[in-house]
């Protein structure tokens, strides 16, 4: 692949920036990948991914500039699958409700094998709050931050939930600290992960857990699906990490990996939205059982891999889902 280019539909001046590494701040970017962007941003499509000579970090450049950004989130699957709760729904739709609740006890199962003590919660990133709900629901004192307000307003109205919206590193410094701090799909969305990790760093107990789940870009799914992985969301996800890469950023602010492990739901997940992303436009649906077919021995093989732990470098399932402690050799 040569030369960066931008899409010829978008300014440059003024909504597109070509950012250093968002982990190492190098501005050495190797062309990796051109990659359509979803159907949300067609418009100012394509875009390109990047890898950092330096630390090998895949990062979106050039990427939207942060205040258009908001432009990509304007869909109403994204934060608003719950308001659909009380209508009358699909066999598909009821299907994935149930799914979602099944992850949403395992998810607070994972936590509360490592803090069978309940305490106090913070989730970043936390939408219209079904994980938060969750969580207080079984005994949990729970908090949200949330950059949408749309989102925000219904956790707030609908759950009764404590939402703060905005930004985590825009929290009020209060003298609060959370046992547990969460962040589900989140840091793959951050301008400015560094400062949001330190923020989150500080509100931390010492003995306190961070959970962090991020797409993995070196998975099974990833490899086989190239440019066509649903989890790339260009030009939403800015930056996609590696085992390595993610330990790099969250050891550089004193964060200690304690365990790592697979999101099971995420490799079928991923293996089918990726098959029906690439049959867009296609005519041939008779490829449709086919693709269903591909989709499950592709999501069989990621939650395969994903069963396994080669290094503490390498990992090959669908999702990076991390349990980080603060490091007691880290000074400020």
């Amino acid at each position: 692949m040569g030369a960066l280019q931008v899409p010829e539909t978008v300014d440059m001046q003024q909504d597109l920036e070509f950012p250093p590494c968002p982990v190492c701040h190098a501005n050495e970017p190797e062309p990796l990948l051109e990659v359509r962007a979803a159907s949300h941003a067609s418009q100012n499509g394509p875009f390109w991914l990047t890898r950092c000579r330096r630390c090998s970090l895949v990062y979106l450049n050039p990427r939207p500039a942060e205040h258009i950004s908001h432009r990509f989130y304007e869909d109403a699957y994204l934060p608003f699958v719950s308001s659909r709760e009380d209508e009358r729904v699909s066999l598909l739709e009821r299907l994935y409700a149930a799914a979602r609740r099944w992850n949403l006890r395992w998810k607070r199962r994972q936590i509360e094998s490592l803090h069978p003590q309940k305490g106090r919660l913070l989730d970043v990133g936390c939408g219209t709050g079904e994980f938060l709900r969750e969580m207080v629901q079984h005994g949990w004192q729970g908090k949200g931050v949330e950059r949408d307000r749309q989102a925000v307003q219904f956790a707030i109205h609908r759950y009764r939930l404590k939402v703060y919206a905005g930004l985590v590193e825009d929290l009020p410094d209060v003298n609060e600290a959370f046992d547990v701090i969460t962040l589900w799909h989140v840091l793959e969305h951050l301008y400015a992960p560094h400062k949001a990790l330190q923020k989150i760093r500080d509100l931390l107990r010492p003995q306190g857990t961070l959970v962090i789940a991020v797409p993995n870009v070196e998975s099974m799914d990833a490899r086989f699906y190239g440019e066509r992985w649903v989890a790339l969301d260009v030009p939403r996800h800015l930056q996609h990490f590696s085992l390595k890469t993610l330990r790099h950023l969250c050891e550089m602010h004193g964060l200690q990996l304690v365990r790592w492990q697979n999101l099971p739901l995420d490799s079928l997940f991923n293996a089918l939205m990726s098959e029906a992303q690439a049959m867009s436009g296609v005519r041939a649906r008779w490829l449709a059982p086919l693709k269903l077919a591909r989709a499950g021995v592709v999501a069989g093989a990621a939650l395969t891999a994903g069963l396994f732990k080669t290094s503490a470098t390498r990992f090959r399932g669908s999702t990076l889902l991390t349990f980080w402690k603060k490091s007691v050799a880290h000074h400020e």
